[in-house]
């Protein structure tokens, strides 16, 4: 189902992907092949405006993750915001990188993470509330493991 609760978490809301012209279900489906990709619609606007006003292609290199693929991602994982439907990762870098930086602030995303060392780049963006333990607005930088 290609679809996500509402803010109440009451009914199901199905997303139109044509509203989304730059984005698929495709892009966005868990990669353990359940074929979930219950993106969050407020979210997915959001995307879908930082897209239009960047004028550039955003591809998604990470979407929604079911919970059980979620646990598989590491350690003590659960609940990860991938598992919202709120969150994303985008392969870009260099000046693609920073000024998508800019305007994600702009647009008020409230998690942005940052990867642009080594063979896999990219750019988290997500949409969570603040929560115990996890203030927003919130951005990091993630370097990898020299090791590996």
């Amino acid at each position: 189902m290609a679809g996500h609760t509402d803010l109440a978490g009451k009914r199901p809301v199905r997303l139109n992907w044509r509203d989304f012209p730059h984005f698929t279900a495709r892009d966005f489906v868990c990669p353990c092949g359940c074929g979930r990709a219950e993106m969050d619609p407020l979210f997915m606007q959001r995307l879908q405006r930082l897209r239009g006003r960047l004028g550039f292609a955003l591809p998604v290199s990470g979407g929604f993750r079911c919970p059980a693929h979620d646990a598989r991602s590491g350690p003590g994982r659960r609940g990860g915001p991938h598992t919202t439907g709120r969150a994303a990762h985008v392969a870009v870098s260099g000046m693609q990188a920073y000024r998508l930086l800019a305007l994600a602030t702009e647009l008020e995303f409230s998690g942005i993470g940052i990867r642009q060392r080594g063979p896999v780049r990219h750019i988290h963006l997500d949409m969570l509330a603040s929560a115990p333990g996890w203030p927003r607005p919130v951005l990091w930088v993630r370097y990898p493991d020299p090791a590996g």
